[in-house]
């Protein structure tokens, strides 16, 4: 489990990602489990979330992984390959803030700080590719190293930019993608997740996000988040 404690107008809100258990006393605190694949008595002391994202197996060999990919998308990053593309499985906070920031301020998502981003501390990966020695794409990770879990928490591209060519983006942000795979493959972990998907959304550009996420070939998991009613009220004020 990953405890991230966020500070908002004097408050201390924690997260507790990937639980293995619930607490019922964190009823009463400002407490949100987040991503819980279990059923617990505890649960009915909170307020119930259903929460969808895509789980791609790292337990896989690579071969097999690049197999569930759609075929458009092993295109592209063979493509992409081609181009020039550079991983970097550390990137600095100051390129990453700059470049998703950027990004943020075009899609009216919310911007990050440096303090935003170290409450998750030691379990935080940065990585970004370029091309000509300029960034096109970012990821950012939130990593369980006792689940051997990685999570997707922010993706941002350069394709806003008037000087670099829009589809080079987007074949870079999936070369980036397989990369982060295969890295964290490398390194023992046995999950991949994708961060979450809009469940029947009929929004056509979430559903745009959810037929991208969907055609790397990872399996639907559907989960539960649960809020404390004190977390839940002040909900708004700590994304």
């Amino acid at each position: 489990m990953i405890v991230v404690k966020k500070n908002k107008f004097g408050l201390v809100a924690t997260q507790k990602w990937f639980p293995d258990f619930i607490k019922a006393f964190d009823c009463l605190k400002i407490t949100m489990y987040k991503q819980v694949d279990f059923e617990t008595k505890f649960s009915k002391f909170f307020i119930k979330e259903k929460f969808y994202t895509l789980h791609s197996n790292l337990l896989l060999s690579e071969s097999e992984i690049i197999k569930k990919y759609s075929s458009t998308i092993r295109n592209e990053i063979n493509r992409a390959e081609r181009e020039g593309n550079v991983f970097n499985n550390k990137e600095s906070e100051i390129n990453f803030l700059e470049v998703f920031n950027g990004f943020a301020v075009q899609k009216g998502l919310a911007c990050q700080t440096t303090d935003n981003l170290k409450t998750f501390g030691s379990n935080f990966v940065l990585t970004s590719t370029s091309v000509n020695d300029v960034i096109t794409a970012v990821h950012s990770y939130l990593v369980d190293f006792e689940n051997k879990k990685v999570r997707l928490l922010h993706s941002a591209t350069q394709r806003f930019s008037e000087n670099l060519d829009s589809n080079m983006i987007a074949r870079s942000n999936k070369y980036l993608h397989y990369m982060d795979m295969k890295m964290f493959k490398n390194n023992g972990f046995v999950i991949y997740d994708w961060g979450g998907i809009a469940f029947d959304s009929e929004n056509k550009s979430l559903q745009g996000i959810n037929k991208f996420k969907e055609s790397f070939g990872g399996q639907l998991i559907e989960q539960r988040n649960l809020y404390s009613l004190f977390y839940f009220l002040i909900l708004k004020f700590l994304k």
